[in-house]
């Protein structure tokens, strides 16, 4: 099955009225549904907005939310230029292709990925990327903090001395949503 036959034409392309101004070196993409009423969602809008590491985009996937969380979206991108938006008609429910939708949109020549409940360091996206320059990586994670109903958060990512990179085979020890890949990286091996 193709992207195009899950969505069926079900997604609408809504970019800031700025969008083709920005040239931005990092491109966030952040898939969310109905995570408006718990603050998670604002809180990881926020932590990407208030990255030290300024030139960025951020596009947001909404799969078809209904709990405000569109209107909380079309406030952040009246309020920053950087922001813009793919919205489903309908609930589809595969953040992989909400990633992609916002992979084919993003401008940067590196991709960072967030989920609706994390939240990232003020400078992540900053260290991060002044150390794979320096060190010429195409692909890195980080550490994520996954927030809990009470406000507490486990760490996803943490460096663990007795894993070898070969158990990446049996379990998934990087957290999805502090991974940042070269563009290159994408074209060549592909989003999943």
């Amino acid at each position: 099955m193709k992207v195009k036959d899950i969505l069926k034409d079900g997604s609408l392309w809504m970019p800031n009225e700025y969008y083709t101004e920005i040239l931005p070196t990092v491109s966030v993409l952040l898939p969310t549904f109905r995570r408006a009423k718990s603050g998670y969602f604002e809180k990881a809008v926020q932590s990407v907005l208030n990255q030290t590491f300024k030139n960025l985009e951020l596009i947001i996937i909404d799969d078809c939310s209904t709990d405000g969380t569109f209107d909380l979206i079309q406030h952040f991108m009246k309020n920053d230029k950087r922001v813009n938006c793919i919205r489903h008609t309908y609930n589809v429910g595969l953040p992989a292709i909400s990633e992609y939708e916002g992979y084919i949109k993003a401008k940067g020549e590196y991709i960072a990925f967030i989920f609706d409940d994390n939240e990232w360091d003020a400078h992540y996206i900053e260290k991060t990327l002044s150390y794979m320059v320096r060190e010429n990586y195409k692909a890195t994670y980080g550490v994520v903090r996954s927030y809990d109903k009470d406000n507490s958060y486990v760490a996803l990512g943490l460096p663990d001395t007795r894993k070898n990179f070969l158990d990446i085979y049996a379990t998934n020890f990087i957290a999805n949503g502090g991974v940042i890949l070269h563009h290159d990286v994408i074209e060549e091996i592909g989003l999943y």
